[in-house]
């Protein structure tokens, strides 16, 4: 929205003035997205949203396997019965691939 008023802005306002508001929306624009969106993943693992806090824990008994299997498969979509992988998997699977780097 303030992209499209800024716009605007450079055929409306005399002698200069929309270019300048132009330039300084654009900049704060691309200036928000860059450290916002680039300090994400820092947020992320300080907040310990990202990860599995049943990594490397492996259930003691029948009950918990269980509980552990139906936790971590619920909601996922299988991708086929051949791979047996669901899509869930594979990006936990990435993210942990991107977190060793």
């Amino acid at each position: 929205m303030a992209f499209a008023l800024a716009l605007q802005s450079v055929h409306d306002l005399p002698d200069g003035h929309g270019q300048t508001i132009l330039s300084a929306t654009i900049s704060i624009v691309v200036l928000t997205v860059l450290l916002i969106g680039g300090s994400t993943s820092t947020m992320l693992e300080a907040l310990h949203v990202v990860g599995d806090g049943n990594e490397g824990r492996r259930p003691s008994s029948l009950e918990d396997q269980e509980n552990y299997e139906g936790n971590n498969n619920a909601g996922n979509i299988e991708l086929g019965s051949e791979e047996g992988t669901s899509t869930t998997s594979k990006f936990k699977l990435k993210l942990q691939e991107i977190q060793k780097k």
